[in-house]
């Protein structure tokens, strides 16, 4: 992203993200704390020039989950977009679309990559995770990742702050 930073200087910057949401084998949740958005949030971040939607992910879930997986093991369940989902970073950058992700397998796990922008994770049952501190997005996120277990089809989810 700062590569396109450096490139717009301070015109506004429109970007794509994906969030994932690992599942294991407990049905718990792994989601990341991050200071800059304000607290515990979803594994995820901007699709960078050159990344598909999956190759996104699977970065994001290396750099801040410590989780290594294949594209194969994503299972897109929902996006999340609209005036309210807005995050506007300082630089100007804002990512109004965002496609949501879970994965229940995964090659290995091991300590996070990100530990500057990601101090810290840790397994959530998926119950406890909605009682947390979390983000709007990510609160909404998990409520949509609910109402996909119960009716099986991808979610529209609305961010209803």
């Amino acid at each position: 992203m700062w590569q396109l930073r450096q490139k717009a200087g301070n015109m506004r910057i429109i970007t794509a993200t994906v969030d994932v949401l690992p599942i294991n084998p407990n049905g718990e949740v792994k989601l990341v704390y991050a200071p800059h958005v304000g607290g515990w949030s979803c594994v995820g971040g901007h699709v960078e020039p050159g990344d598909s939607w999956s190759s996104a992910a699977l970065h994001e879930l290396e750099e801040e989950a410590g989780i290594t997986a294949t594209e194969e093991n994503l299972i897109p369940f929902g996006a999340i977009s609209g005036p309210q989902r807005i995050f506007h970073y300082q630089d100007g950058d804002s990512q109004p679309f965002t496609l949501c992700f879970f994965i229940r397998e995964w090659a290995s796990e091991h300590e996070q990559t990100d530990t500057e922008e990601v101090p810290e994770n840790g397994w959530y049952k998926l119950e406890d995770a909605l009682h947390m501190e979390i983000t709007p997005w990510c609160r909404n996120i998990l409520l949509g990742y609910q109402r996909y277990l119960k009716m099986g089809t991808f979610q529209m989810i609305k961010d209803e702050r």
